[in-house]
């Protein structure tokens, strides 16, 4: 499944691209501090750069040879890839074994993957990346805050004992912010972002139901109740942004949205309520 625009589709979504400057990772990124810095990821990064066949199973033996690497990178991709061994038990213990020598690394980036891979792996989840639903599913991303901007677009599920890819995030969703688990721990706000624009909207896997973005949805709305101008932007960007997200009843999340019209040339701030029960919005000016 794929969101994006207002609209879902299927298949799999590309990112952008990630790495040290000038290398083969791309020339986007620079590094920080001289500590691993990344800007994007993607599917040829998550893959080491060689695409299976699309027919072909999960690779896990490349992802253990990465380990013994020595580019930073390709331990780090490894490490959260082989999380994906979750639903073969000898490769999971397999994982487990070869990963938690890491949790001690002195490279940050690589430390707080190994510890979250070795959480999910042991069946402990008990990192703070790991959203526990009231059915007992289970939902996180990957990769979880490799860049400044977020995590990996890309939302798994623990359910029953399996894990699957529950949903991919389609472009401008390139980063996934943050989770907000409902107080009843029925319904998971998303919140995304491209590094221009943000998005949120509401996942009831109980229900098998996904929300409409909010952001452009309140911006939609304000426009219209206002009489401002608002233009489809072809890439779907929004230019606006929703902070102080929480959910105030078990199905009402509020925030706080700023909201650009005129080509950004004006902002109004608005405080949005959204019931995901009727899908109402109401927007209060701040």
């Amino acid at each position: 499944m794929k969101f994006g625009k207002g609209i879902f589709v299927s298949g799999i979504s590309a990112v952008l691209a990630f790495s040290l400057c000038f290398t083969a990772f791309g020339e986007v990124n620079t590094e920080k501090n001289n500590e691993m810095y990344m800007r994007y990821i993607t599917k040829e990064d998550t893959e080491l750069f060689s695409l299976p066949d699309e027919e072909i199973q999960f690779d896990a033996d490349k992802f253990f040879t990465a380990l013994n690497s020595q580019n930073d990178y390709e331990v780090y991709i490894a490490i959260n890839r082989l999380i994906e061994c979750y639903n073969d038990n000898e490769l999971k213990t397999k994982a487990y074994n070869a990963i938690e020598p890491f949790k001690n690394d002195s490279r940050e980036k690589i430390a707080n993957s190994a510890e979250f891979a070795c959480d999910i792996l042991s069946d402990e989840f008990k990192s703070q990346y790991v959203y526990t639903m009231n059915d007992g599913s289970i939902f996180f991303n990957t990769f979880c805050n490799y860049s400044d901007y977020g995590g990996y677009n890309k939302i798994w599920q623990i359910k029953d004992g399996k894990l699957k890819e529950y949903m991919t995030l389609s472009d401008p969703m390139t980063y996934i912010s943050d989770f907000y688990l409902s107080p009843d721990k029925a319904l998971l706000a998303v919140k995304a972002c491209s590094g221009k624009s943000e998005f949120l909207f509401v996942i009831s896997p109980s229900e098998s139901k996904i929300g409409s973005e909010i952001v452009s949805s309140a911006k939609n709305k304000i426009a219209f109740e206002n009489g401002y101008s608002t233009d489809v932007r072809i890439d779907g960007e929004n230019y606006s942004s929703a902070n102080e997200i929480k959910w105030v009843k078990n199905e009402m999340l509020e925030f706080k949205g700023s909201f650009t019209y005129n080509d950004v040339g004006k902002t109004v701030n608005y405080k949005v309520q959204y019931d995901f029960s009727n899908r109402n919005i109401n927007v209060i000016k701040a």
